[in-house]
């Protein structure tokens, strides 16, 4: 045992400048590329081997891309396709065999669905909102797609459910009010229930949960809250237990807040300050241990990873910068296996509008001489 304490000693007195041990989640940054225009969203395929982006126009055509990825690094397949707007969000179906996209088009086409074979998308169906759409989502059968968005005309829906067939078209079964924008829509791990979250609606509600009847497309409010502000981000952590809402600050001030769930009923566990700006997105770790955010860039952060106690709190691990002139982090998803965060949001450092990390956790993790773009607390 002396003799593995001297070699371990002797071993950190002799790593280059910089380097550190961490228990905490650490990110490298594994590659970094350029739209050429603004990323609102990334998208990992389930099995992890793609990676979509989509924004603003880049030379007034193309809005998204996809990428193979390798250990990390992406590869272009294609050279970007054009949904004729600025992409929102985008979302792979569950069973991989789908990507759908959502654009502020108005009346016109506002969602694209395609099919995808070896990185390559073919356009099988679209519809129009009524207005701009701002989000969608795939229910975890793959048989619907929830878009949110405007407030339409004649029906007044703010987030409808469609019908995805087997070869990806799409067919309207239902429309819902929330009586202002909606920027987020995410259906529960098991699909009983779907959470919308956007600006002050009716009732001065900014976030509501459904549950969501056995065809799939009847939805039922069950329940309605008030942040105080706009949301901009709503999630789920992969076991059900918790629920988390982001967005502009409310009194407090409070950009975040954590909920437990019971039976698709919400109860406020914690509030926090959040990042040091308005948060843009927010998701959890595949294994539920932690919480990634990005938001307009203050004090040289613009996404950052909270670690979610057993009780749902949550404590500030780590602090990253996507780098000046970058004032949005749109975007911030998990691979599938956790291995690897994607962030996309305005050029930063290097000019680039997106950037893949690897996550490297666990007890006694070497951090080498890579640059992780930010702070580690």
């Amino acid at each position: 045992m002396r003799i593995l304490k001297i070699l371990f000693a002797i071993a950190v007195t002799t790593f280059l400048p910089g380097k550190l041990f961490s228990a905490d989640p650490v990110l490298f940054e594994k590659s970094s590329l350029n739209h050429g225009a603004t990323i609102n969203s990334t998208a990992w395929s389930p099995d992890g081997k793609y990676l979509a982006v989509g924004g603003d126009l880049y030379d007034s055509s193309v809005s998204h891309r996809i990428y193979k990825i390798t250990n990390g690094v992406m590869t272009e397949v294609g050279s970007g396709y054009g949904a004729g707007s600025p992409v929102k969000e985008l979302a792979w179906s569950p069973d991989g065999k789908f990507l759908a996209v959502c654009m502020p088009n108005g009346a016109s086409t506002t969602q694209r669905v395609y099919s995808i074979s070896d990185g390559v998308l073919t356009e099988t169906g679209s519809a129009a909102h009524g207005n701009a759409a701002r989000c969608l989502c795939w229910s975890p059968s793959g048989k619907h797609l929830v878009v949110g968005g405007g407030v339409t005309s004649g029906d007044s829906g703010t987030h409808r459910v469609y019908e995805v067939s087997s070869t990806g078209s799409l067919t309207v079964k239902s429309f819902y009010l929330h009586g202002a924008y909606v920027y987020s829509v995410q259906y529960s791990p098991d699909g009983n229930y779907l959470a919308i979250g956007g600006a002050s609606g009716t009732n001065s509600k900014t976030h509501r949960i459904y549950a969501v009847d056995s065809d799939g497309y009847t939805l039922t409010e069950i329940g309605s809250y008030s942040h105080g502000a706009t949301i901009n981000s709503t999630a789920w952590s992969s076991d059900g237990k918790w629920f988390a809402i982001g967005g502009s600050p409310a009194a407090g001030p409070y950009r975040l807040r954590i909920y437990s769930i019971t039976d698709g009923i919400l109860t406020l566990t914690n509030s926090y300050a959040g990042p040091p700006n308005t948060l843009y997105c927010l998701q959890f770790s595949p294994d539920g241990k932690y919480l990634t955010t990005s938001n307009y860039r203050n004090d040289s952060i613009t996404h950052q990873i909270y670690e979610v106690s057993a009780t749902g709190t949550l404590t500030l691990k780590s602090s990253y910068d996507h780098g000046s002139p970058a004032t949005y982090t749109y975007s911030i998803s998990y691979s599938p296996d956790g291995k690897y965060i994607a962030i996309g949001g305005v050029a930063g450092t290097d000019s680039k509008t997106h950037r893949i990390y690897r996550v490297s956790t666990g007890a006694l993790t070497l951090v080498d001489t890579e640059s992780v773009g930010g702070s580690v607390s």
